[in-house]
């Protein structure tokens, strides 16, 4: 009777995070790209530069590979952010209403 070794590949294992990581990636770009075309209010959680974690509903205006604009419903004002500082971004909860900005 032979047993297999449970240790995974080092390729594989970068292949399926790799891949975790894409499906992350395209599920955020079509949550960003929603709310440009649909003016849908996001929340988000976000670490900014000085390591502070805040939480943000914002109404996306433009996307590029490093970073977004957006109106921030807190501060009331576009504001730019890292994407790679985004740690989670989803539809908001119950959204309060329409938003024309």
């Amino acid at each position: 009777e032979h047993t297999f070794p449970l240790l995974l590949n080092k390729e594989l294992m970068f292949g399926y995070n790799n891949i975790i990581k894409l499906k992350g990636a395209i599920y955020m770009d079509g949550l960003l790209i929603r709310s440009i075309e649909e003016n849908i209010p996001l929340e988000m959680i976000y670490l900014a530069e000085n390591q502070e974690l805040s939480q943000r509903s914002l109404i996306v205006k433009e996307i590029s590979d490093e970073y977004i604009r957006a109106y921030c419903l807190l501060r009331k004002q576009i504001r730019t952010f890292r994407r790679a500082n985004i740690l989670s971004i989803m539809p908001e909860s119950c959204p309060k209403n329409s938003y024309l900005h």
